[in-house]
């Protein structure tokens, strides 16, 4: 029985140094939430080509989009497809702008989205939001 607590915090020291070296802030995610943005926060800086991470809490009946809304225009754009995990995580390579210093400083927000109908397509330019199920808290971020 000893040992299984060795063992356990053992593995929670781990846990908790891996946490503590990976200085990229994670949005909260409360338990309840069915589609949340962990990273990149809310308000942070992003570069032009981001990779954003979340987790759908019931993966295998949730299909996930990300749509971009630069805030100088009324243009959404979508994102690429996402593949779901088994465990309800997910990532994207996501496009904030152009490349280069056009959009530099730049303000955007951005949302998952999930079960949208129909399900926007890569790169498509939509008029506000998608009719989706459910989506994420609306997330703000500056362009470098």
């Amino acid at each position: 029985m000893k040992s299984e607590y060795a063992a356990a915090a053992g593995l929670l020291s781990v846990a908790l140094l891996s946490l503590g070296c990976n200085k990229e802030c994670r949005n909260t995610v409360p338990p309840n939430t069915a589609i949340a943005i962990v990273t990149p926060c809310n308000d942070s800086t992003v570069s032009w080509h981001r990779t954003i991470t979340g987790i759908a809490r019931k993966p295998q009946q949730t299909t996930v989009d990300v749509v971009i809304h630069p805030l100088e225009t009324s243009t959404y754009w979508a994102q690429p497809k996402i593949d779901v995990g088994a465990d309800g995580t997910w990532r994207v390579e996501t496009y904030f702008g152009r490349d280069g210093a056009v959009d530099r400083g730049k303000h955007f927000e951005l949302k998952a989205l999930t079960n949208c109908k129909p399900r926007p397509s890569e790169g498509q330019e939509l008029p506000g939001w998608p009719s989706c199920e459910g989506s994420s808290d609306l997330l703000r971020v500056t362009r470098d």
